[in-house]
C-alpha cells in the first residue's frame, strides 16, 4: 500500500503541474502560433494518462483492501514475483507476458515504410503499461 500511495503523491503532482501549465496557455491562447494547439494537446493527452494511472491504483489499492490482490497473471495465470507486485502495484502480469504484449502493440502502432514512397510516417509508441510508469 505505500507504494501505491507513493506513486498516487507524484502522479497527482504532476497532474496538477500540467494542468496549471494548461490553463496558463489557454489563458494565453491568442498566440496564432500552430505550435501552441500542439503543446496543449501533448498536455491533455498526458493528462488523460495520469487520469488513467490514478484510476488503475484505486483498483489495486481496492483489491488489496478486499484481500484480492493480484497475485497471479491475467494471462497465464501464474504467481506475479513479490517484487514486481511491490514495484508496480496495478500490475495485472509476469514480466513476461507484459513484454510479449509490449511487443506485439509495438509491431500494431508502429508502421514500417512505406515502399512507394520511402518515406516513415510514424505513430509515436506507446508507453508499456508497467504500473503506470510516466
Amino acid at each position: 500500500m505505500a507504494a501505491i500511495k507513493k506513486r498516487r503523491s507524484e502522479l497527482e503532482l504532476r497532474l496538477k503541474q500540467l494542468t496549471s501549465q494548461l490553463k496558463e496557455m489557454h489563458e494565453l491562447s491568442h498566440d496564432p502560433d500552430p505550435t501552441a494547439c500542439v503543446s496543449c494537446s501533448e498536455i491533455e493527452a498526458q493528462i488523460k494518462i495520469i487520469e488513467t494511472c490514478l484510476m488503475e491504483l484505486d483498483d489495486a489499492e481496492r483489491a488489496l483492501r478486499e484481500g484480492k490482490g493480484r497475485n497471479t497473471c491475467e494471462d497465464c495465470e501464474k504467481p506475479i514475483p513479490e517484487e514486481r507486485r511491490k514495484a508496480m502495484p496495478t500490475t495485472t502480469r509476469c514480466a513476461k507476458c507484459q513484454d510479449r504484449r509490449d511487443q506485439n502493440q509495438k509491431k500494431r502502432i508502429i508502421p514500417q515504410k512505406e515502399p512507394h514512397s520511402g518515406s516513415s510516417h510514424r505513430k509515436p509508441e506507446v508507453s508499456p503499461a508497467y504500473g503506470c510508469s510516466i
